[in-house]
């Protein structure tokens, strides 16, 4: 089992789950079978990632080490059954991200490939790349119901820079208001390059990609 390290890194993930029945030789049982998937992350030291699946949220019994893949196929899972899956990345140095954004699903003899997305998946920024000097970038994300709220921006050493909201109990709806200047928690301007805004609300966790540049 891999080891959790001190450091956790902050790491997008775009899961899709394409559901595939399939039937066991015993006539009287059947099992079915999920293909994970999800977009590659960028990050040059990203060394693999960690499956996590089980019958209860957030309660993971399985852990599957899949090395640096983005794609596998979880065998052998009961029909009739609803599962709870998350995924984490690591880096060269055994640094663990944090959880991705926890999905569920059921198969069936009437199970379809699906997507699996949140309205959390519409968070963005713009303008986007932004001129700090110039201008702020606007973040707009939309909560499904009622939740607590946090919105922080991180360097791409995974510090982080600034915390623009901490919030409980936000009522659901979309929000606009959120604006980030460019600046750290000093009051300084930062440096020209790629920042993360995580956005967190309830057990759901979104990170979009800021770039910040200065040009007259």
């Amino acid at each position: 089992m891999f080891q959790q390290q001190a450091t956790n890194r902050v790491i997008q993930f775009n899961l899709l789950l394409i559901l595939i029945v399939t039937l066991v030789s015993n006539v009287h049982s059947q099992s079915g079978s999920v293909i994970v998937a999800w977009d590659p992350n960028q990050e040059p030291d990203l060394a693999g990632y960690l499956i996590y699946y089980g019958t209860v949220s957030g309660n993971y019994k399985e852990e599957i080490d899949v090395h640096n893949t983005t794609n596998y196929k979880l065998e052998r899972l009961a029909l009739n059954t609803t599962y709870y899956l998350a995924m984490r990345a690591y880096d060269l140095s055994g640094n663990l991200s944090d959880f991705s954004e926890e999905v569920n699903f059921n198969i069936n003899d009437e199970t379809q490939p699906v997507r699996i997305e949140s309205t959390l998946d519409k968070a963005y920024n713009f303008p986007n790349p932004f001129n700090p000097k110039k201008e702020q970038t606007q973040i707009r994300y939309f909560l499904e119901k009622t939740s607590d709220i946090s919105l922080e921006i991180f360097d791409i050493r995974y510090n982080l820079v600034r915390t623009i909201r901490e919030s409980s109990g936000q009522p659901a709806g979309e929000y606009i208001q959120d604006v980030w200047d460019g600046r750290d928690e000093k009051g300084q301007f930062v440096a020209t390059g790629v920042y993360f805004c995580k956005i967190t609300a309830a057990d759901k966790i979104r990170v979009i990609k800021i770039a910040v540049i200065y040009q007259d």
